[in-house]
């Protein structure tokens, strides 16, 4: 249980760890169109913190694929559950990070622009929110910039969700393997959030 907090304690101070490079106002004005770069990085590693026991079971492995599923750790086998399911992160928050650019009088084009967003998924994955719970919930952390023609960062912020912010769905690892559109609904909801954060810091 100690090693559970302390595990928990590290990812909030982590989360404490966000910084922006404002955008400044002589950049704004010469900014008509925007792009968001298709290229989104992404972390290889799945984040995952909870239980660990009969992994494989639960999502249905029998037999020798039971096997090998023991061989792999939680975050790996959740990690292909998602793949296998077409849960795309990186999809996730790209779409969410235009959409909401809209709304900040960004103009967004798919084609030449004067500035290109590119966006970093640094951490994702799911946790439990306390020792104590054995729901979970989704983990993100997104850094992104904004580049001009000479690829200068003009603006750049990283923002998260940590396992304590409470903006999300919960679920029980069973519940999720049951319905894996519930996975895509927690990463939305905690895109939705990053981005949100992060679009204040464009005013």
């Amino acid at each position: 249980m100690m090693r559970a907090a302390a595990a928990l304690s590290t990812i909030l101070i982590l989360g404490a760890c966000t910084s922006t490079q404002p955008l400044k106002e002589s950049d704004r004005n010469g900014i008509t169109t925007v792009a968001v770069s298709p290229d989104v990085r992404v972390s290889p590693e799945f984040y995952y913190f909870g239980a660990g026991s009969s992994l494989g079971l639960l999502f249905g492995a029998v037999g020798g694929a039971a096997m090998a599923a023991a061989n792999q750790g939680p975050a790996e086998q959740l990690r292909q559950f998602a793949t296998q399911n077409n849960i795309s992160i990186e999809e996730i928050v790209r779409k969410q990070f235009a959409a909401q650019l809209v709304t900040r009088r960004f103009r967004v084009s798919d084609g030449n622009a004067d500035a290109t967003f590119k966006l970093d998924v640094r951490q994702y994955g799911l946790s439990v929110p306390t020792g104590f719970s054995s729901d979970l919930v989704p983990v993100l952390t997104v850094h992104a910039e904004l580049l001009n023609g000479n690829g200068q960062v003009m603006w750049s912020t990283t923002k998260r969700v940590h396992p304590l912010s409470g903006v999300s769905d919960s679920a029980p690892l069973e519940t999720i393997r049951g319905n894996p559109e519930l996975l895509r609904t927690m990463w939305t909801q905690a895109a939705q959030q990053v981005v949100l954060e992060m679009m204040e810091t464009l005013q």
